[in-house]
Parts: C-alpha cells; sequence; structure tokens
C-alpha cells in the first residue's frame, strides 16, 4: 500500500471511529490519527528490542510521551523521532513518510538494513536526517531532494551504494553531508558547489575517483572537508587554501599529485587540522605554513615533499600533532644539526612528533630536552643522523615512544633515558652505539620493548632486567655482548628474545624459570656451552627456538616433544649428542627442524614431522642411522661465520 493510499484509509479511519469527539477540528484529530498509527506501523517494523524502548508504545497512552517522540505543543503533531543507540534491529518502515511534520529523524548507532524507503521524500518539514552507524544498503534515494528544508544528512557508517545523487545539491539549507564509511562510487557531482549555505562535506572511505571539482573548493562557508581513504587524484585545489572559513582539511589517502598551493604566502588563519598524509605530493612545504597559528594537528606523511623543514614552526603554539615521515625532507643548507628542534621547543602543547623515513642528516642539539613537557612520541628513524644522544633527551619525562632507530648516531647510550619514567617502547636499533648497556635502563619500569639490535655494544647485559616486569621484546642481536644473566628469563611478560650474533659465552642455568608467555627465542651464533636445560620443554608458548651455531653439548631433552606450539626448530651446528628424542614425533605443528653438524647417533624418529624432512636436516653427525639419511656435503665450521650472514 502506497503511502498516499494509507495516507487517506487512516483518514477515513479516523473520522468514522472519532466524528462524534472532533466536531470542531476534525483534520486536526485525523492527522494525529495519522501520526499514532505511522508509529505503530514503525515500531511493527523492528525486530530486535533488547532495552525495551518501546514498552510504553501502547493505544492506552498518548504518543507524544513515548520514548523517542517529540510533539509541537499546540497541534501534539510528531516533529522528532530520536531513537539513536538504542540497540534497535529491523527496517525502517515506509510508513515513516506519513510523519508529515517531523523535522528530526535520529536512527544512528542501530542494526536497521535493508533499503531506505522512498517514501522519506515526503517529509517536506525535516531539517535533520540522521542514520549513521546501521547497516543499511542500496541507492541513496533520490526522493530526499524533495526535503527542501534539510540541514544535515548524515548517513556515516552504513552500506549505501551506487553514485552520489547529484539532486541532493538543489537542498537550499543544507550545512552539512556526511557520507563517509559506505560503499559509493563515481565522482564528485560539482553541482555541490552551488550550496552556499554548506559547511561540512564528507565522503570518507568510500570509493570517489576523479579531481575534487573547483566549485566545492570555492563553497563560502565551507568548514570542513573529509575525504579520506578514496582513490582521487590531480592536483589540489588551491581555492581550498584559500579560505578564512577553513578549520579542518582531510585529504589523505588519496593520489593527490603537485605542490602544497600557498596562494601567495597565505595561509588558513583558523585552519586547526590538516590531514594530507599517504598522497603524492611533491615540492616544498611552504614556510607559509606557520601562518595556520590555530593548528593542533598537522600530518603531511608519506608523501614525496623535499627541501628542509619550514622555519618558524614555533609560532603554532597550539600545535599537538606533527607528523611528516616517509617524505625526501632534508636539512637546512650549511646546518649541522637539525635546528628546527630549537624552534618547536615554543610547541608548548606538542604530543606526537615522528620525522622518520626522511634523509635528514646532522645531530640531534642540546635544545631536544628543551621540546614539551607534553611530548610523548618522538621519532627520527631512518635517516642520516650523525653524533651522540644528548644527554637532555632524559628531560622529556613524559616519553612513552622513543626511535632513533636506523641512524648513524654512536656513542655510548645515555644514562639519562633512566629519567624517562614512562618510556614504554625505546628503538636504537641499526645504529654505532657501542659501550655496555647502561643499568639506568632497569628503572624503565614502564618499558616494553627494548630494540638495540645492529649496534656495537658489549659487556652483559643487567642482571636488574628483571625489574622490568612489563617487558615483552628484547632485540639485541648483531652486538657484541658476552653475558646472559640469569634474571632475564625471570621475565614473566616476555614474548621476543633475540640474542644472535653476539659473544655470548658460558652455560643456560638448569633451574631458569618456565615462560608460559614466551614465543620467540634465538640465541644463534653465539658461543654458548653446556646442556641445553630439560626445563625449556616447559615454555608453554614456545613457537620457535633456534640454538644453532653455539657449543651445546649433552643430549637433546626429552621434554622438547612438550612444545606443542613449536613450528621451528633448529640445533644445529653444536656438540650435541645421544638420540634425536622420539617425543619429538608429537611436535605435530612443526614445519622446520635441523639437527646437522652434531654428534648425534643413534635412529631418527620417523613418524609425526619427520616422514617430511630430508637428509638436510641430519647431515654431519657421527652414527645416525635409518631413512633418510642419504650421503651429503661436510658442513661448514663456525670460522665462516661471517659469510653466512
Amino acid at each position: 500500500m502506497s503511502v498516499r493510499r494509507l495516507y487517506n484509509a487512516s483518514l477515513m479511519g479516523a473520522l468514522a471511529l472519532l466524528v462524534h469527539l472532533c466536531m470542531v477540528d476534525l483534520a486536526i484529530c485525523s492527522s494525529n490519527f495519522t501520526d499514532q498509527l505511522a508509529l505503530f506501523n514503525f515500531k511493527s517494523s523492528i525486530k530486535n528490542d533488547p532495552n525495551n524502548v518501546f514498552s510504553n508504545w501502547t493505544k492506552e497512552t498518548n504518543f507524544c510521551g513515548w520514548a523517542g517522540v517529540l510533539c509541537s505543543r499546540r497541534r501534539q503533531r510528531v516533529t522528532g523521532l530520536l531513537l539513536g543507540n538504542m540497540s534497535l534491529k529491523g527496517t525502517i518502515s515506509p510508513h515513516v513518510g506519513n510523519l508529515s511534520f517531523l523535522q528530526l529523524l535520529n536512527l544512528s548507532y542501530n542494526s536497521f538494513y535493508g533499503h531506505l524507503t522512498d517514501e522519506i521524500g515526503y517529509l517536506r518539514c525535516l531539517k535533520t536526517l540522521s542514520l549513521s552507524g546501521n547497516m543499511l544498503e542500496g541507492n541513496i534515494p533520490l526522493g530526499l531532494h524533495h526535503c527542501q528544508r534539510l540541514e544535515t544528512i548524515t548517513f556515516w557508517g552504513n552500506k549505501f551504494s551506487g553514485r552520489i545523487p547529484k539532486e541532493l545539491s538543489t537542498l537550499p539549507s543544507l550545512s552539512l553531508i556526511a557520507l563517509g564509511q559506505n560503499e559509493l562510487i563515481g565522482t564528485i557531482p560539482p553541482s555541490f558547489g552551488n550550496i552556499s549555505s554548506l559547511e561540512v562535506f564528507g565522503l570518507e572511505e568510500n570509493h570517489i575517483y576523479g579531481n575534487v571539482p573547483t566549485e566545492l573548493a570555492q563553497l563560502p562557508n565551507l568548514k570542513l572537508i573529509d575525504l579520506v581513504f578514496n582513490n582521487l587524484t590531480g592536483p589540489l585545489p588551491p581555492a581550498i587554501f584559500n579560505k578564512s572559513s577553513m578549520v579542518e582539511i582531510d585529504l589523505n589517502y588519496n593520489a593527490f599529485s603537485g605542490n602544497l598551493p600557498t596562494n601567495n604566502g597565505l595561509f588558513l588563519p583558523n585552519l586547526e587540522i590538516l590531514l594530507l598524509d599517504h598522497d603524492q605530493l611533491t615540492g616544498n612545504i611552504p614556510s607559509s605554513l606557520s601562518n595556520s597559528s590555530k593548528l593542533t594537528l598537522l600530518i603531511l606523511a608519506a608523501n614525496l615533499f623535499t627541501g628542509p623543514v619550514p622555519k618558524h614552526l614555533g609560532d603554532l603554539k597550539h600545535l599537538e600533532i606533527f607528523h611528516l615521515p616517509k617524505n625526501q625532507l632534508t636539512n637546512e643548507p650549511g646546518s649541522i644539526e637539525l635546528s628546527f628542534l630549537t624552534d618547536l621547543s615554543n610547541c608548548t602543547s606538542l604530543v606526537e612528533l615522528l620525522m622518520g623515513q626522511n634523509k635528514l642528516s646532522g645531530t640531534l642539539p642540546n635544545s631536544v630536552g628543551n621540546l614539551s613537557n607534553s611530548l610523548e612520541m618522538l621519532s627520527f628513524s631512518e635517516n642520516q643522523l650523525i653524533g651522540t644522544i644528548p644527554k637532555e633527551i632524559g628531560s622529556l619525562r613524559n616519553l612513552t615512544v622513543l626511535s632513533l632507530a636506523a641512524n648513524n648516531l654512536n656513542g655510548n647510550i645515555p644514562s639519562t633515558l633512566g629519567e624517562i619514567k614512562s618510556l614504554q617502547r625505546l628503538y636504537l636499533g641499526g645504529n654505532n652505539f657501542h659501550g655496555s648497556i647502561p643499568i639506568e635502563i632497569c628503572l624503565l619500569s614502564n618499558l616494553g620493548d627494548l630494540y638495540a639490535e645492529q649496534n656495537k655494544l658489549s659487556g652483559t647485559i643487567p642482571s636488574c632486567i628483571e625489574n622490568l616486569r612489563g617487558l615483552q621484546v628484547i632485540k639485541l642481536h648483531h652486538n657484541k655482548l658476552t653475558f646472559i644473566p640469569s634474571s632475564l628469563w625471570n621475565l614473566e611478560t616476555l614474548r621476543l628474545l633475540d640474542l644472535s650474533f653476539n659473544s655470548l659465552g658460558g652455560s643456560l642455568d638448569p633451574n631458569i624459570r618456565p615462560s608460559r608467555v614466551l614465543e620467540i627465542v634465538d640465541l644463534s651464533w653465539n658461543q654458548i656451552s653446556g646442556s641445553i636445560p630439560r626445563v625449556i620443554g616447559s615454555f608453554q608458548s614456545l613457537t620457535s627456538l633456534n640454538l644453532s651455531r653455539n657449543l651445546f653439548s649433552g643430549p637433546i631433552p626429552n621434554t622438547m616433544g612438550n612444545l606443542i606450539t613449536l613450528d621451528f626448530l633448529d640445533l644445529s651446528h653444536n656438540n650435541l649428542s645421544g638420540q634425536i628424542p622420539k617425543s619429538l614425533e608429537a611436535l605435530s605443528h612443526i614445519q622446520y627442524m635441523n639437527f646437522s653438524c652434531n654428534k648425534l647417533a643413534g635412529e631418527i624418529p620417523n613418524e609425526g614431522p619427520f616422514m617430511n624432512l630430508t637428509s638436510r636436516s641430519f647431515m654431519e653427525n657421527e652414527a645416525l642411522c635409518g631413512n633418510p639419511i642419504l650421503k651429503v656435503p661436510p658442513c661448514a665450521s663456525n670460522s665462516s661465520k661471517k659469510s653466512m650472514i
């Protein structure tokens, strides 16, 4: 039954039932009955109401007192249906189109599904239509353009498909349209540039392609444009960067090219958020960016920007997030240090400063310690920095992440790092640090990741490392460390331990504490001797164990058969003797095993994972027998260590 026919039938029913009560104003009474009937039909399309929202939607109560219903005072007509975030599930009844005085319809953050009814176009008084966070699909109804009073349309987070109806651009009062996180295709209709009242335009996370229409960029009142995660191309419209009204520009994760428009050195005085990361923008970052003195969030990562970091960044007093990684930025010509860090010390609200994966050279200035007390993330990884880490870095007491990996930094790791009690992730790998690991590292009670691999660190791992109760990852491979303290195995949260390619000696404590969470252990390419502790079979979560290229002797513990989660085991190039334990046949997840170049003897197990191994897993042992032993070349000695790296 169409909405018009339903409306007429409802009107006739109201006259028949209420004629003796409505002699004065039949039209008003019958219209009220129409609203009530429309609401009952809306309720009937709801399949699930876990919060009992409709418990008082009964014929015995006035519908103007129903949950989520707003009415006008004089005529008692429904003007608002506010049922957002109620966990409702069902379809949107076409009868909602009979609520002819409805101004506000909010059904957001529920589980409405199916198509949005075309009858929505009959709501000629509608000003706000909010359906975000549902599962609606199909095309956006063309009839919406009949709702000429619409000011707000929010369809964010549904499954709408098809093209953006250009008819929506005929809505003269529209100020906000949010169509993000749907499955819309096609281009942006240039006719949206005709809506002079438009302030917010959101199409993020769709499949929109083509250019941003110049007409859209010229809207006089535009404050926010969000086109994130689409397939847009071409240059950025200069008009967007010439509007004093702009507060937020989100154009990242597209394929925009060309330079960042500067419009004769002017920039946006009211701009607070600028997101242009993961595009293909080129050229220099303009110094006029500092004119946007209200900027709080500036992300230009993963582009092709060149040249130095712009000057006068200290004018951005409100800057909180500053991301420029994955570009081709360089130092100021002739500068021997990162001088812009001194300028940034004026940004007293700075929380994140990410500059990794550029071509920055020179040294870290002592002024790095003057950066904001609010700073939580600092990254200069994968650049060309030289010199030492200034001891003043310990002044950044609220840092949670410090990444200086993959540079050419040298000297000692400063003991002042121990003053950054909030530090959770420390990345210093791929440099030329030497000396010992400072014992002050043990003061970092919140540390979860310790990366200092591929350096020239020597000495022992501090025994106080057991104080780091939250430590999950230790990567110290490719150094010159000489000793593993037994206390290291007391770390109850440790998931990954990589100490390969060091000079570790001595033996492993047979009474080390078994771990329930340790997943990866790599002690290969060291000089560890003695027996493999039997307790290692109690490491309940172990998936990878590499003890190759050491001096382990004695038998392979049969307790290793308890490592049912293991998928990688390498015991090659040691002095192990005795038989290969038959208990290893129970390792059903194992993908790789290597026992070669030891002094093993006896029969090779032939069940379970051993059925898939070749002779390369057993070559160069004393007296192994049984299938699949074949004649193989002699093993390389440990003296060829460098050639194997």
